[in-house]
């Protein structure tokens, strides 16, 4: 029985289907080895993640041990300059800042928000319509201030709201006022507060903008003081007096804590908390938390070089 000869044309059209269904599974398999990869490099970044947050939210409870420490020269310092240590291996940096070195947006005075603004980048001009409009809000009526904003003036801006006529409940709620871009709130931001309760400011736990703002001085002289601060904590020795438009005692026990933590590979997450320290009742926590908040998407870092100038070195490397 002779075989019969598959024809030229045969083998090619043959040839080429073989090609074709190699080709598509060359495709299904680098898609699935890709697939494969973004799902392993998921889960590793989920990984990550996760203990950044860990040791991110250790970093809170380190702030607390810290603040709780019966040698005051020995306990971590409330202005703002920023602790940098290390917790089983990652680096670890903590910020707190005495909510009374801050502007309380609901009892400081029209000078000391003029003051405020004074250190954005508004327009000099427009300044002061800012400062009037949250005057306007907080206060409980309906008067308009010079080139403030009441009712109709949120009304004439096709905004769904008008003013509470009531004190901030939080400073997020200061973006509502009118002329507050969040450009401007995030300049603001660091400057403010709602629980201080205190008209006034603890100088001796402000940062620099807020210094600006209240003292009266110049920035020579807020740079110097600074410095001279950074000094002493990096030391543990008492914080240099700053001179002021007057000497006042501040008994605040309210804190805001961040804490950030970075990995070799750079993954990083920060905590940022708002805490009372329990002045009074023993048998109750050391200390309660007002706010709590977790953040992934860093648009800003406590690991930038802009904080470096904060930086304090703690040698000691904790292990869990």
């Amino acid at each position: 029985m002779m075989m019969r000869r598959i024809p030229p044309s045969e083998e090619g059209v043959a040839l080429i289907l073989v090609l074709w269904v190699l080709s598509l599974l060359t495709i299904m398999a680098s898609s699935f080895a890709l697939t494969i990869k973004r799902e392993t490099n998921l889960i590793a970044n989920l990984r990550d993640h996760s203990k950044a947050l860990a040791i991110a939210e250790a970093g809170i409870t380190l702030a607390q041990l810290h603040l709780l420490m019966v040698d005051k020269e020995q306990r971590w310092r409330t202005n703002g300059n920023i602790y940098a240590t290390q917790f089983n291996g990652v680096k670890l940096r903590v910020k707190i800042q005495m909510e009374s070195g801050k502007i309380d947006i609901n009892k400081a005075d029209e000078k000391f928000l003029a003051g405020m603004m004074k250190q954005t980048n508004v327009a000099e001009e427009k300044q002061q319509a800012i400062v009037n409009a949250i005057l306007d809000w907080r206060d409980g009526d309906d008067l308009v201030r010079i080139d403030g904003a009441e009712a109709r003036d949120y009304q004439a801006a096709n905004l769904s709201y008008v003013p509470r006529n009531k004190a901030f409940q939080n400073i997020e709620e200061l973006r509502l006022v009118l002329g507050i871009t969040p450009e401007l709130y995030k300049q603001i931001k660091p400057m403010i507060t709602v629980y201080s309760k205190n008209k006034r400011v603890d100088l001796k736990n402000a940062n620099r903008d807020v210094l600006l703002a209240v003292s009266g001085r110049d920035e020579e002289a807020v740079d110097t003081y600074i410095a001279e601060r950074l000094e002493s904590d990096q030391n543990k020795t008492p914080a240099p007096n700053f001179i002021s438009y007057r000497a006042i005692s501040f008994r605040s026990s309210i804190f805001s804590v961040i804490s950030e933590a970075q990995l070799d590979d750079g993954a990083r997450a920060r905590v940022q908390v708002i805490m009372k320290k329990n002045t009074a009742d023993r048998s109750k926590l050391s200390f309660k938390i007002l706010n709590w908040k977790r953040y992934a998407d860093l648009k800003t870092s406590l690991f930038s070089d802009t904080m470096n100038s904060l930086l304090i070195t703690d040698d000691a490397e904790l292990n869990h």
